[in-house]
């Protein structure tokens, strides 16, 4: 894995402008210039118990060695994954993890696709919330709890939207 150069990440900054605001996070979650959705593997928002049974139990069941039961949350899981997968077969994909520290927040460029891989794993099985930069797309997505991702597109750029939530839904994902 390498650190993105400021070289770089200028270069992403005239892909699309706002690049480095894209990269800030209270920025991020408090503007009116990006079409913010969530996806998940789940139709619907879970009530606690459902998310209790739906994911908090399957978790505990992985932790203690796996059992039948588990098997759903490994399908919920390798949902994630293939997304993710496809994404990077698909587009330029950075990532960004990590705290942000001035202009230029902690990113990386994945060497190959099991890198790739695994910071993807680690943010599904929230070990990390990886963010991961898809610039042709003008989009972010950032890992979140409960098999639920958070999607960040330029309002400005509703085609690409578009492209982005068809892949989304192309996974089952909803």
């Amino acid at each position: 894995m390498q650190m993105l150069s400021k070289k770089i990440l200028n270069k992403l900054n005239r892909i699309y402008k706002p690049m480095s605001v894209i990269l800030d996070a209270e920025v991020l979650d408090n503007s009116d210039k990006y079409n913010f959705s969530c996806f998940s593997v789940f139709d619907h928002r879970l009530t606690n118990e459902e998310a209790e049974h739906q994911i908090l139990f399957h978790q505990q069941a992985l932790e203690d060695g796996g059992t039948p039961q588990s098997k759903r949350y490994y399908e919920y899981h390798d949902q994630f994954l293939n997304f993710y997968l496809d994404l990077y077969n698909q587009t330029t994909v950075y990532g960004v993890c990590g705290m942000f520290s001035g202009k230029y927040p902690s990113g990386v460029e994945f060497d190959n696709i099991e890198e790739y891989k695994w910071h993807v794993l680690a943010s599904i099985r929230e070990q990390i919330f990886l963010r991961i930069v898809l610039p042709d797309f003008c989009s972010v997505i950032e890992g979140n709890f409960d098999l639920t991702h958070l999607l960040y597109t330029l309002k400005s750029k509703p085609k690409e939207y578009q492209h982005i939530a068809t892949i989304i839904k192309s996974h089952e994902m909803f």
